[in-house]
């Protein structure tokens, strides 16, 4: 955001009962603006939050150099209250009525989709997926019972619009601009669950911006659910993710396993692309990106996507198989641009899930950089790749840590710096939270943001 970098998280630091929801702001020379430790967001139990769980479930910018923050106040597994406030460059928590006390004079919005409170769910897996920021510093929000728009006040500027046939698991949200400045989102998910989906689908919300502020408007439902891949039998999905095409269509990135060899299920990585029309513009089937990478979902596989600026799409992944970390760019028509199977980003022979892959992000100066990790040697590590062939600029990468970090893929966060490097964030098992920003050469800067809460 505006002079710097926003980060969230949730630790249980009060006497190890209570999960409140802190954030932190670093400027371009990682210094700490707020205060240390992280400023409290969300701390319950107190008033309107019932249980003493506070969980980190989203953070978009305000456009003004704070953040908007989404969590649930939670008693897993039956009860889950989603709430939304601001936080301000100054450091200031707010968003006054309708918001409800929180502690001291924070406030906090209710996103009520769901008549029922305890049943309004941010699901708190999706750390960057449950809600993406609008064109005037407001926030789309989807909850497990609908999706919503949330003005720069915390008012409710549209209703909460579901379909209840639809039975997904929210896997993305991608922010879309209209003619005549309406904003919309597309909603991408597999049908189902993880175990047992129907393909994958997607519905593209539109605010027609006609009614308020006197009153909410109601979101359309461009084309009502469109099938991005329907293949007709129940199969696995994994690794949903969706990008913007640039031109008010998204990019839709994902594995399934489709293709089954022996009776053995082979995961492969697939896209598709959705113009503004709703036509698929890369073939009834998806365009397959990769070979066999995997023989089931599991969270040491995964895989992350980037629009290329260009109506086209960089995913980076990692193939268990055969132990190499990989990338792609596909073009506009749906076109593989580097080697044939994606460029080797890094290879480790005779070893066992030892890459894993933590995100990727499209650079200031248009190449991209990617974040993996070796296991067993504990690297986090980032690589720059040209965007014309996706060679390796940086050697043999940038290693930002090289201790033991919490291995799941949501526990490190990356965003471009804006000046050609990035910032990457994580959480290390000595309880504290990192963050390093990564240049051309070298490691500007290692922040502590916690230290020692687990």
């Amino acid at each position: 955001v505006q002079g710097g970098f926003v980060v969230t998280w949730d630790d249980m630091r009060r006497e190890n009962t209570h999960r409140d929801v802190y954030a932190q702001k670093i400027d371009i020379n990682g210094e700490m603006l707020w205060p240390e430790n992280g400023r409290v967001i969300a701390a319950g139990p107190e008033n309107s939050l019932v249980y003493p769980f506070q969980l980190n479930a989203g953070l978009v910018h305000d456009g003004n150099g704070g953040g908007l923050v989404g969590w649930n106040d939670a008693y897993p597994p039956g009860y889950y209250q989603a709430f939304a406030s601001k936080v301000a460059t100054d450091a200031t928590v707010s968003w006054g009525d309708p918001g409800e006390l929180i502690q001291g004079s924070d406030t906090a919005v209710p996103l009520m989709a769901h008549p029922t409170t305890g049943l309004n769910r941010l699901p708190e897996y999706s750390v960057d997926k449950v809600m993406v920021a609008d064109s005037e510093n407001g926030a789309f929000f989807a909850l497990n019972y609908g999706v919503g728009r949330v003005d720069a006040n915390g008012v409710l500027r549209t209703n909460w619009s579901h379909d209840p046939s639809d039975t997904q698991i929210f896997a993305t949200m991608v922010p879309v601009a209209e003619p005549g400045e309406k904003d919309g989102v597309f909603i991408v998910w597999s049908q189902g669950d993880l175990y047992r989906s129907d393909g994958v689908f997607t519905r593209k919300f539109v605010d027609p911006e006609s009614s308020w502020p006197a009153q909410a408007d109601t979101l359309i439902d461009r084309w009502g659910r469109l099938d991005v891949y329907q293949p007709g039998y129940v199969i696995q999905v994994c690794n949903l993710k969706a990008v913007t095409d640039g031109d008010g269509g998204v990019i839709v990135v994902w594995t399934d396993a489709r293709v089954v060899i022996d009776n053995v299920p082979h995961f492969r990585v697939y896209a598709q692309r959705i113009d503004a029309d709703g036509n698929l513009m890369w073939g009834e089937e998806s365009v397959q990106v990769s070979e066999t990478m995997n023989y089931g979902c599991g969270w040491r596989n995964t895989m992350f996507a980037a629009p290329d600026g260009n109506g086209g799409v960089v995913i980076a992944w990692n193939n268990i198989l055969d132990r190499t970390q990989r990338a792609q760019r596909l073009t506009a028509d749906g076109s593989t641009h580097w080697v044939t199977g994606g460029v080797i980003v890094d290879t480790q022979i005779n070893t066992y899930y030892v890459l894993t892959t933590h995100g990727l992000v499209h650079a200031s100066d248009n190449n991209f950089i990617v974040l993996y990790r070796q296991r067993d040697d504990d690297l986090l590590i980032t690589q720059k790749l040209d965007a014309s062939s996706g060679a390796a600029l940086w050697g043999e990468g940038q290693v930002v840590l090289d201790n033991c970090f919490v291995q799941y893929a949501e526990h490190a966060q990356m965003v471009s710096d804006g000046r050609a490097g990035a910032v990457v964030a994580w959480a290390a098992c000595d309880g504290n939270i990192y963050a390093h920003r990564v240049v051309e050469t070298s490691i500007e800067w290692d922040v502590i943001f916690k230290n020692g809460f687990e």
